[in-house]
């Protein structure tokens, strides 16, 4: 009733606390519908980790129907504020075509974004992909990653978040 009260009056903490509360089951009747009004609450008030479980939802990890083109929405506002596990989830969606075209080259500057950032996952996926790139394409994938940085005002990179939320 506590994390409810706060989360209603706008503390956007209580807002991630309760989803995480439904989603999980913790204390609550599982309800992954209400947990999902509560990530999007915190995430449009600016909550990261609250974006990346968003994106994650519509992604169809919680065994929810995809929505591949809200999750990336949602994961390239988190990647914006520096969150490397949506800059890898971005580059998994275009690897495998999930909600955006297929593009080895944009799959590769994302990754190469979140290894940048201290997403050391990223590293293995990252030397797979770009073996299928020619020597202009791995050009053209830096090129786009500095394009990137300079568009969302980085000129270095930012601080590294966590890969988990």
């Amino acid at each position: 009733k506590l994390y409810r009260s706060a989360a209603e009056a706008g503390h956007v903490d209580a807002m991630l606390a309760l989803a995480d509360m439904f989603a999980r089951g913790a204390g609550v009747r599982p309800n992954f519908a209400v947990a999902r009004i509560w990530y999007e609450r915190a995430a449009r008030a600016g909550n990261v980790p609250a974006m990346v479980l968003l994106a994650d939802d519509y992604a169809g990890r919680n065994g929810t129907t995809p929505d591949y083109q809200r999750a990336r929405i949602w994961y390239e506002q988190a990647a914006t504020a520096g969150n490397n596990a949506a800059m890898a989830a971005l580059a998994n969606f275009y690897r495998n075509g999930l909600g955006v075209e297929l593009s080895f080259v944009e799959a590769v500057m994302w990754y190469r974004l979140a290894i940048r950032n201290g997403n050391q996952e990223a590293v293995p996926a990252e030397a797979l992909v770009s073996r299928f790139l020619t020597p202009a394409e791995q050009a053209d994938a830096d090129r786009r990653l500095l394009e990137w940085e300079q568009l969302n005002g980085w000129t270095a990179a930012p601080q590294a978040q966590a890969s988990k939320p």
